[in-house]
């Protein structure tokens, strides 16, 4: 989906992450909104970053702000898939570069993520 607006070359696009760089930003927008909003959840972290026990198994999806020919993330979703996908090797390298992060990627559970158990509990 992308829209653009022919006065100021402003677009908007949903896509994958395709690089390192790309993830890493979307999981530090996704580390804003859940700090924000969620912030029992998500554990403060001097990185700035949200990452977690599904996200090798993730799509990881951005809202891309394009204007004068920069690109920036505004907003971020994941798709949860059962199996590990290829992402998983971006993820290794953020974790390399942020020792901090490893024992968030490494927790394993088998239950649903916390904040969905208790909407799904509560509807």
């Amino acid at each position: 989906m992308t829209h653009i607006n022919n006065s100021t070359q402003t677009h908007f696009r949903i896509r994958l992450a395709k690089t390192v760089a790309e993830l890493k930003a979307l999981l530090q927008v996704r580390y804003e909104v859940m700090r924000t909003e969620f912030p029992m959840y998500v554990p403060e972290n001097t990185s700035r970053i949200d990452i977690d026990q599904w996200d090798a198994q993730s799509y990881h999806l951005g809202l891309w702000w394009s204007c004068q020919g920069r690109e920036l993330p505004i907003g971020y979703m994941r798709i949860i898939q059962t199996n590990p996908l290829p992402v998983r090797e971006n993820l290794r390298k953020i974790v390399k570069a942020y020792p901090n992060l490893e024992s968030q990627h490494q927790k394993t559970s088998t239950s649903p993520i916390k904040f969905l158990g208790n909407w799904l509990a509560s509807g």
